[in-house]
């Protein structure tokens, strides 16, 4: 579950899957409200910038999936994943990416606003594996 929190004495709006955890970093014991629940990650990050433009605070410039997406990257080396020739079930297993971040991949190409290397650079892949995605070769079931 992710919850959209709003600090009024910081004007702070913002998503977490853990308040507790997130009141910490943010060194904040004062009052806040959970103002939206959501299950859709990609639904709780549109609505985190809409209400953060709704109550005129500033307005984050990544969606809160892609600052996850970035967080869950660091570290891993590119390609670090697949050994020669054993790329069936111990690879599904250690793939990068969702089948839903296969499904945005596809949505956000589709739009037009954004290349293959693009979203190749966004996701920590190689340009490789987002054309497999939008031309249907890989991540076609879940």
């Amino acid at each position: 579950m992710y919850y959209i929190y709003h600090i009024p004495e910081r004007k702070k709006i913002g998503v977490s899957d853990n308040l507790t955890a997130r009141m910490k970093k943010h060194k904040w014991n004062g009052f806040f409200e959970i103002l939206e629940c959501h299950t859709d990650i990609y639904k709780v990050s549109d609505r985190e910038l809409e209400l953060q433009k709704e109550y005129g605070y500033p307005v984050d410039k990544r969606k809160y999936w892609q600052t996850i997406n970035v967080i869950s990257n660091k570290g891993r080396t590119k390609g670090g994943n697949w050994h020669k020739g054993k790329k069936h079930e111990w690879a599904k297993k250690s793939r990068k990416l969702t089948y839903d971040d296969a499904q945005q991949i596809r949505a956000e190409y589709a739009l037009g606003s954004i290349n293959q290397s693009q979203l190749a650079r966004m996701y920590g892949v190689f340009p490789a594996t987002i054309n497999g995605i939008v031309n249907n070769k890989t991540y076609t079931t879940p």
